[in-house]
């Protein structure tokens, strides 16, 4: 059995117009956001074998906040190029090279990408993964090569209040 935690980047910032979209840094309600769903994670026991995020400044900041608060040495956070700009086959690609011998994977990406996958590894599950959230789901196979499609089960659903927006 397999667990993969689909986090979405924390809330990045628009005010520097000079800035590319890959380069927007967290704001400081982002940052706020990732060590509270760090802290989440911690408490219900999550012990990531694997963090993989994308190069984006918004989602790295967030694995490397949330790596820290899980005592995960941020120095091992694998870092895919594709996952800033692929769809659900490329990010299907990436889960499926992992060792079979990481069990619980954390995996820091964008939207849409991140919410369809989330609809095409959980048939039931129709909701968007909003900014820092984080959906663990639990996978029945042994090996991450076997993943298929509708083979999820969600398991928890950690975000930051909704209606907060300085």
């Amino acid at each position: 059995m397999k667990t993969l935690y689909l986090i979405r980047h924390a809330k990045a910032s628009w005010d520097q117009l000079d800035l590319t979209d890959f380069e927007r840094p967290l704001t400081p309600l982002g940052e706020q956001h990732a060590h509270t769903i760090g802290q989440e994670l911690k408490q219900q026991k999550v012990k990531p074998d694997l963090i993989i995020s994308s190069p984006a400044m918004r989602a790295l900041s967030t694995a490397n906040i949330i790596a820290k608060e899980l005592n995960y040495a941020e120095e091992k956070i694998q870092v895919k190029q594709q996952i800033y700009t692929c769809g659900v086959e490329e990010l299907m690609e990436i889960i499926k090279a992992i060792k079979s011998t990481y069990k619980k994977v954390l995996f820091f990406g964008h939207n849409p990408s991140l919410t369809w996958l989330l609809h095409f590894l959980c048939e039931d599950a129709k909701m968007n993964i909003p900014t820092c959230g984080a959906i663990g789901i639990e996978l029945g196979m042994r090996d991450w090569e076997h993943l298929t499609e509708a083979e999820g089960r969600v398991i928890t659903f950690l975000h930051p209040p909704l209606h907060e927006t300085t």
